[in-house]
């Protein structure tokens, strides 16, 4: 008997791959009754906020209650969990990233987004009363309307504000809201309803919008995402996390952290396999240091 082989992969390029996976969520979720909405990607350039390019993953966003159904669903078309890295169980993770041994592009499923403030559950509510259906390689897909595609963009960029493919995109979105003034004064509205007026501010402001008043949001939560967001490293992230933990564990904690166990230190970085480990975790721990100086004294890192 003839032992059977697996699959080979898809000869396809990402260009390729990434609209016929958004076609697949959209049909697989839809037909297992999950509510989902592509976000990034195909969905911001369609409606003209960022340049076409070729995207390396599809990103949808499902209610929190939904998610794992959405991921489960995903599961019966062969689509598994990525090794998850030894920080998730630290780090609180926003997502869960499907791969499959075919296809040349990931999945991202979203239970919630970085930098809304309002509850993850209220966040997704009001994404889907703001909805739009496009057509996706002959399937139909739900995606947020414009202002809140901004809202989310403009969000994701400000994650890391100084890598260079965020100046560019954060660039052509304030261009955006510039010139589209009704488009800018929705985005506005959808910031303050669903609490991310503060995290959006640098984008609003730099396309000449105002902050408006609106939701006011877990005042924790803002002081993690500018932690997260004023450096380059993890560091305002674990700032976050040791802060969540009990005095008397902090040491253990702390240690853990400066200095994982090598298998983990790889799992985060399999570039360093091969190299001078000490040297690499040295540069770590003096890198994330002075992120945390900066931190503390509230200098952001190499802004430009």
């Amino acid at each position: 008997m003839t032992a059977l082989r697996a699959a080979s992969p898809l000869n396809l390029r990402g260009s390729e791959a990434v609209p016929l996976v958004t076609g697949l969520v959209a049909k697989r979720l839809g037909t297992a009754g999950v509510d989902a909405l592509i976000i990034k990607g195909l969905a911001a350039e369609l409606q003209g906020l960022r340049a076409a390019r070729t995207y390396a993953d599809v990103d949808v966003i499902a209610h929190p209650a939904a998610a794992q159904r959405a991921i489960s669903a995903l599961a019966k078309e062969g689509w598994q969990p990525r090794v998850t890295l030894w920080t998730a169980d630290k780090l609180e993770m926003h997502s869960v990233t499907l791969v499959h041994e075919r296809w040349p592009c990931d999945i991202d499923v979203h239970h919630r987004f970085p930098g809304f403030l309002a509850p993850p559950g209220e966040v997704f509510d009001l994404l889907w009363q703001r909805r739009e259906q496009i057509e996706v390689a002959h399937s139909p897909a739900f995606i947020p309307d414009t202002a809140a595609s901004a809202a989310i963009l403009g969000l994701h960029g400000l994650r890391k504000p100084n890598a260079p493919r965020s100046k560019v995109e954060l660039g052509q979105l304030v261009e955006r809201l510039r010139r589209d003034s009704a488009l800018g004064a929705e985005v506005v509205q959808f910031a303050a309803r669903a609490g991310c007026s503060e995290t959006l501010a640098p984008v609003l402001l730099a396309a000449g919008l105002p902050v408006a008043p609106g939701r006011v949001g877990d005042k924790r939560a803002l002081r993690d995402w500018h932690r997260r967001t004023s450096v380059e490293s993890r560091t305002g992230r674990w700032l976050s996390y040791l802060g969540g933990v009990p005095w008397q564990n902090r040491p253990r904690e702390l240690a853990k952290l400066l200095w994982p166990p090598q298998e983990s230190l790889l799992q985060e970085h399999p570039e360093w396999i091969g190299h001078n480990l000490t040297a690499s975790r040295v540069h770590r721990v003096l890198r994330g240091a002075l992120d945390g100086l900066r931190l503390i004294t509230k200098r952001p890192a190499g802004r430009s």
